[in-house]
């Protein structure tokens, strides 16, 4: 898993956001009060521990001082944390391909202050069921839906874990990327509440 924040106006308010590697599956964490230290870390722990501890292998974070207590994080989640090398976003190149989706919703400059958590979660819910062009035009809701129905949200430690990227070889979306690779696939469209997205499916 991928997590990094996005900053609105006047680097006031930010929102943090969380993208499973394998799926693409979004979450937004709601941060009204501002992204200190002190802050950023008990939402996210909060936002993580609502998904099975099955699929919480490793986060990924940005540099930033916002994750200061990053050991309060992986001791609420039972998480590896890692964090990338000065200057290289592509270490996380999932959540910042993600990110770009999402400024659609949140343009660069503007008052994030005014989302309210059910915003968010409007908005995530709207992401993870678009198309993707790297899951053969799935989405990201198709392909983490088997693993939440196996695991509720906020389930204890299943008997065994299972890996993600053995789920994802096995899935549809894999089987699809194969003939992909000799068909064209069909474009498609999506929309949000802030206004139409029209054109080709996400290539991420």
């Amino acid at each position: 898993m991928g997590g990094d924040l996005i900053i609105g106006k006047a680097n006031a308010r930010a929102i943090g956001t969380l993208v499973e590697r394998t799926t693409g599956y979004t979450m937004l964490v709601h941060l009204p009060d501002g992204y200190t230290p002190a802050q950023v870390a008990p939402a996210l722990a909060a936002k993580i521990q609502t998904l099975p501890a099955a699929l919480r292998g490793s986060l990924t974070w940005d540099q930033g001082v916002e994750m200061r207590d990053w050991k309060q994080v992986r001791m609420a989640t039972d998480m590896a944390i890692y964090f990338c090398d000065p200057h290289a976003p592509w270490q996380r190149g999932t959540n910042e391909n993600t990110n770009g989706l999402l400024r659609q919703y949140f343009p660069k400059g503007t008052d994030l202050s005014v989302h309210s958590a059910a915003d968010l979660d409007w908005v995530a819910a709207e992401l993870n069921d678009r198309p993707r062009k790297r899951l053969a035009f799935r989405k990201p809701i198709e392909e983490i839906k088997p693993l939440l129905l196996r695991w509720p949200l906020g389930s204890a430690d299943p008997p065994t874990k299972v890996s993600l990227l053995e789920v994802f070889v096995s899935s549809p979306a894999r089987k699809m990327m194969l003939v992909s690779q000799q068909v064209f696939q069909v474009g498609t469209r999506v929309s949000s509440k802030w206004g139409s997205c029209r054109g080709e499916p996400n290539r991420i």
